[in-house]
């Protein structure tokens, strides 16, 4: 072989693993290619994924459209040093001014603390850094953009803004375990909330907004998200809750259960005429002897579910009288107080004093006798029990009421036909025991009689409304029971009923200034399985205001009182005095022009006090009084000059404190809670002394505390 030859083999050879290394090159190279597309296509449907949004659930919200659970928005605000447009030269320049209007505005840190933490992320060039660890709202929100630096572009200024809607509950506790709670804060993401309780969860399918979708993409300049399908805002449920009776209920039952420390406390006051639950409180204390929001809804659920001891004779008196059996003269002997049926005695509360001897009818209620009571009844249906728990279902108090809330508490009450059925049991029936209802059950059946009658459905919610259409749905209010008695046993009845207060157990709660109506009633706590316990007991008292042309009926129960007593005029009755008070001042409507006295001019609005426009029109022009109310705001403040009642505009400015001394608790209340401020209240009566001056810039959240008087 040539050397010739072996050159050109060489070269061949040499040509070949170059061709070959090319091919394997090239093939690797589009591999990696093709891969890199692949993944970029897997990328751009991973971007693009579809997902689930909800629209803003709807409000709760008292009579007056005030809201008592709303949906807000809130905003996360983080930093992106690493974006590739951030401004680097503009954020070192205006360092200074940053740093101290952050500080102004957010008011979480000073200035030079400010200067440290955004060195430290800068420093790190972190992408998702906490600019604040509060959350702001959309004023703040504002205010941070408005700072030079910040209205740049969000690529610029590195600003990273997300919007977290929450629920949120204006009142705190008040009306906790009515309204109710959500299974998780934050209304966000693709997990819808739900209500636990209360009407939260009983509307839950109304409240909740609609399922939306949006697809998030991503841009060159980052993510987007185009929304697909708009999601429908949930409807709001109008209750029939009025924020003023409210408010004087929760301070009145805060300030007895506080007082007797008692195990919890529930009150409710109802409209006579609709039915209409205005207030409804449920308050107990912790271990450390705090009130707070009750655990239960003991008002109108299974743990309200009680014996409700003598408030209960009302329901006995009204089924002998029906039978035309018996009249209120009929008198009984009640002796020394003690009564044997079978192998029980049946005593009377104050028995050791030797008993009340001879008692009509209307004085055995008046002065609440179990010995009178048990004879009467075992008199009228000692041979025919079951006619008398026949009346009972008449009345529908062994049914539960349609309220949509769950929970709600199932009456028992048992029919001699079931069993279980003993020789003691109707006369124990007879004043209270034996049996259990809620006290919204009680105070249905004393309302009927405040209603000339007419037993009325308890309502709690008017209407449901949305934004689109208004309102979408009416809940009218209904009879429960058409007439629950004759016209003549009625009548009989609400004399009685007036006579407790002017003459009988309740005797020291009545007032020159009106005259209500109503029933004490204390009952022994029952432990299960181990039967009565001595010292245990709830104190109640129900009635109705004023006893001529009722307008309100209330019930207060206070279980398990261990200071002041335990009967049901000495630890329920003052509260239910002052509830009364309170709406006989605040409802005009209550009494007629002819009944109310007037003041003279000169103690009519001799010191400034301030409140809402409309209120004190209502107020001056039912009592004819001379007033040049001129004022164009909503809120006003209010003098007496040279004779004449005379209105100043109140001008309520934006992250200010308001002055709101001269207004009432409630006014004051919803202002400031309005503005964002919590508040706390210390007294009753109106505003003499606010903690925050008026005028004082004070951030979201910031506490604001009020001596009454």
């Amino acid at each position: 072989m040539g050397k010739g030859s072996f050159k050109t083999r060489f070269r061949i050879l040499v040509l070949a693993m170059i061709f070959i290394a090319l091919c394997i090159f090239i093939g690797g190279f589009w591999n990696i290619f093709s891969q890199m597309s692949e993944i970029r296509q897997l990328e751009s449907r991973i971007d693009s994924k579809e997902h689930i949004v909800y629209g803003r659930r709807g409000n709760i919200r008292a009579s007056d459209g005030s809201p008592l659970a709303v949906s807000i928005n809130l905003y996360e605000l983080h930093m992106d040093f690493a974006s590739e447009g951030f401004n680097t030269a503009a954020f070192k320049k205006d360092y200074s001014k940053i740093v101290s209007a952050l500080s102004k505005i957010l008011k979480d840190r000073s200035p030079y603390q400010y200067k440290i933490w955004l060195q430290k992320g800068y420093k790190k060039r972190s992408r998702y850094y906490a600019l604040t660890k509060q959350k702001v709202n959309y004023s703040t929100l504002e205010k941070i953009r408005a700072i030079p630096f910040f209205s740049q572009s969000k690529y610029k200024s590195g600003l990273i803004v997300s919007k977290k809607a929450l629920r949120s509950y204006p009142l705190n506790f008040k009306l906790g375990r009515t309204i109710g709670r959500l299974n998780r804060e934050d209304l966000d993401g693709e997990v819808q909330a739900s209500g636990k309780y209360g009407l939260e969860e009983g509307f839950q399918d109304i409240l909740k907004g609609g399922r939306g979708v949006y697809r998030k993409e991503r841009a060159s300049s980052g993510w987007i998200r185009n929304l697909i399908e708009k999601p429908e805002v949930g409807c709001d449920v109008v209750t029939t809750i009025d924020i003023q009776i409210q408010d004087a209920v929760e301070n009145a039952l805060g300030d007895r259960v506080l007082q007797t420390k008692a195990d919890w406390g529930t009150a409710i006051v109802m409209d006579v005429h609709t039915g209409d639950i205005v207030a409804l409180s449920n308050l107990e204390l912790n271990k450390k002897d705090h009130l707070i929001e009750g655990r239960q809804n003991y008002a109108i659920g299974n743990a309200g579910n009680i014996e409700p001891g003598s408030t209960f004779k009302l329901a006995s008196l009204l089924t002998c009288l029906e039978t035309g059996k018996v009249d209120t003269a009929k008198v009984y002997d009640t002796g020394n107080g003690i009564w044997q049926v079978a192998d029980r005695q049946v005593k009377d509360s104050d028995w050791k004093q030797g008993g009340h001897g001879k008692l009509n009818i209307a004085e055995v209620i008046q002065k609440s006798s179990n010995v009178g009571t048990a004879k009467m009844v075992t008199d009228v249906f000692g041979e025919h029990p079951e006619q008398f728990v026949n009346r009972l279902y008449y009345l529908k108090l062994n049914e539960p009421f349609h309220i949509n809330i769950k929970g709600l508490g199932k009456p028992e009450i048992r029919h001699p036909s079931q069993g279980k059925w003993w020789g003691t049991t109707l006369a124990w029936m007879s004043f209270g025991y034996g049996l259990k209802m809620t006290p919204l059950h009680t105070l249905t059946l004393y309302n009927a009689i405040a209603n000339d009658g007419v037993m009325m459905e308890p309502r709690l919610v008017q209407c449901l409304q949305n934004q689109k259409d208004g309102v979408i749905e009416r809940f009218p209010t209904t009879v429960r029971v058409n007439s629950i008695g004759s016209e003549k046993t009625v009548q009989k009845i609400q004399t009685i009923l007036e006579g407790v207060v002017e003459h009988g157990t309740a005797r020291k709660l009545k007032t020159a200034k009106y005259h209500f109506s109503g029933k004490t009633g204390t009952a022994q706590i029952a432990v299960k399985d181990k039967g009565y316990v001595s010292s245990a007991y709830y104190a109640s008292f129900v009635g109705y205001f004023p006893s001529k042309n009722p307008r309100y009926s209330c019930i207060v129960v206070i279980s398990n009182p261990k200071f002041h007593g335990y009967y049901g005029g000495q630890i329920a009755g003052p509260v239910f005095r002052e509830i009364a008070d309170m709406l006989y001042s605040y409802d005009v409507n209550i009494h007629h022009k002819d009944e109310v006295v007037k003041a003279p001019l000169h103690k009519v609005g001799t010191s400034q006090y301030r409140g809402f426009l409309e209120d004190i029109k209502n107020v001056y022009g039912f009592l004819e009084v001379d007033t040049l109310l001129k004022a164009t705001t909503p809120w006003v403040r209010v003098e007496n000059q040279d004779g004449r009642i005379r209105s100043y505009n109140q001008h309520i400015k934006k992250d200010t404190v308001p002055n709101v001394k001269g207004m009432s608790a409630s006014d004051a209340m919803f202002l400031l809670e309005n503005c964002g401020y919590h508040v706390h209240l210390s007294g009753k009566g109106h505003v003499i002394k606010q903690s925050v001056k008026a005028g004082t810039k004070l951030k979201d959240g910031g506490h604001v505390y009020l001596q009454l008087y």
